[in-house]
């Protein structure tokens, strides 16, 4: 065992802020809380491979205000899943007031959360005040309300921007033990109910040892639909009512999706920092809030036929990455015209020659010129993501992970804005 860095921690039973260590041990990366009162505590860290650790670390995130707040709207549910980050139906507090949404900061997108926010009746009313406040809207959701094609609509006329859709397996097996009910046909209704009505979807999965086999699956339902252009599979949150020992680690999840897709850790790491830094870019021209954060890894790709092509092997985007992060430290528009040159005449002239990825990617702008003037035209209608979000607990906290993070949270126990991690902890201290 090694130390590798320097971190704040949290107490996990005082919950007071301590010094941390970051050791790699036999291949992981752990973190060492060091309490006056209580002693040290060891924890594997969210990001347990090393390589992942040491890049996003040194990774530069936007010096702004994060661009996105999760509101909790209600701790109930019309579920009651065996593994629940919310402990849904056990938490007695009351429902999000309304009148606190003024504490949400201009121009952010709102995701909507609990618990279950479809069950507030109150809830297209919601997100119509949030519309008049020119928010963007997203609800996250077991979709089981979603099934109903008249709610969804009522939603849809509402402004609702996307869905976060929780979808955990196609295998019903696996929906019994994690949900606790067979699930998939309901599932498939609210993803089509969403489709028919044209509303952005990213399917959110929980990754256990139960479901892991499968995921392969997942992947297979997702991109049959044409709202559906990104999947999150992600990693137990030990929070709220689950089992020890269903939890998988990020880097096995990570592993097992390079697999599938024939891809490499480069290619998660590189596509990851590239989305830091075209928020960095953007804000040369735009006032820009930080969208991107160090608890998500992310790889973009684009597909022909069954084939994955991650953006990696369309553009050199290592390259890519030091010559924007070149201009925004020096904070120099001449860098950034520079870069402009760069890009058209080696990742755009010269990349159409040589690579046959790009030559796809061309064909696929051009086949898609009709949405051109459509928002997030290539995020829509060209690219694909899967993405890894890891999320902290009182024994694992590292604030130099949250002190860039990219979504700020509002509970009904606790309306201030702090980090949403932070906020989901409900910490006294």
């Amino acid at each position: 065992m090694y130390k590798i860095g320097e971190t704040t921690g949290i107490c996990s039973i005082c919950e007071e802020k301590v010094k941390a260590d970051i050791y790699q041990r036999n291949g992981k990366v752990i973190i060492e809380t060091k309490c006056v009162q209580h002693g040290k505590k060891i924890s594997e860290h969210i990001w347990d491979d090393p390589e992942i650790y040491k890049n996003f670390i040194r990774c530069k995130t936007l010096k702004a205000e994060p661009a996105q707040t999760a509101v909790i709207l209600t701790y109930k549910c019309n579920l009651n899943c065996p593994i629940c980050l919310a402990d849904a139906n056990k938490l007695k507090f009351d429902d999000f007031k309304k009148k606190n949404l003024s504490k949400i900061h201009e121009g952010q997108t709102v995701l909507l959360t609990g618990g279950e926010p479809t069950v507030r009746k109150d809830l297209p009313k919601i997100i119509s005040h949030l519309k008049k406040e020119k928010k963007r809207v997203v609800l996250l959701s077991n979709g089981v309300k979603l099934a109903n094609m008249s709610y969804t609509l009522k939603l849809k006329r509402a402004g609702l921007n996307g869905v976060r859709l929780q979808f955990d397996a196609t295998d019903d097996k696996d929906n019994l033990y994690i949900r606790g009910k067979k699930l998939f046909e309901i599932k498939k209704r609210a993803v089509k109910n969403l489709e028919r009505l044209e509303i952005p979807v990213i399917l959110c999965s929980v990754i256990i040892k139960k479901n892991i086999k499968s995921v392969q699956k997942l992947f297979n339902f997702a991109f049959k639909h044409s709202n559906i252009r990104s999947v999150s599979v992600n990693p137990l949150w030990k929070l709220g009512r689950y089992k020890e020992n269903d939890f998988v680690a990020s880097s096995d999840i990570i592993k097992k999706v390079s697999r599938i897709f024939n891809l490499r850790k480069k290619d998660w790491i590189d596509s990851t920092i590239f989305l830091t830094n075209l928020d960095k870019l953007l804000s040369f021209f735009f006032q820009r809030k930080r969208y991107f954060c160090k608890c998500n890894i992310k790889f973009i790709f684009i597909r022909d036929r069954k084939t994955v092509i991650p953006i990696t092997r369309i553009f050199d985007i290592q390259k890519i990455n030091n010559k924007i992060e070149s201009a925004y430290s020096k904070q120099s528009r001449i860098e950034v015209a520079l870069f402009f040159l760069y890009f058209i005449i080696s990742q755009i002239i010269f990349n159409f020659l040589k690579n046959r990825h790009f030559r796809l990617l061309v064909l696929k702008v051009t086949l898609n010129l009709k949405n051109i003037f459509k928002k997030n035209f290539f995020f829509r209608y060209i690219f694909y993501s899967i993405s890894v979000e890891s999320f902290m607990t009182k024994e694992n906290f590292d604030f130099n992970v949250s002190q860039d993070c990219n979504l700020n949270g509002l509970s009904p126990e606790n309306s201030s804005l702090k980090p949403a991690c932070l906020n989901r902890l409900n910490l006294t201290k």
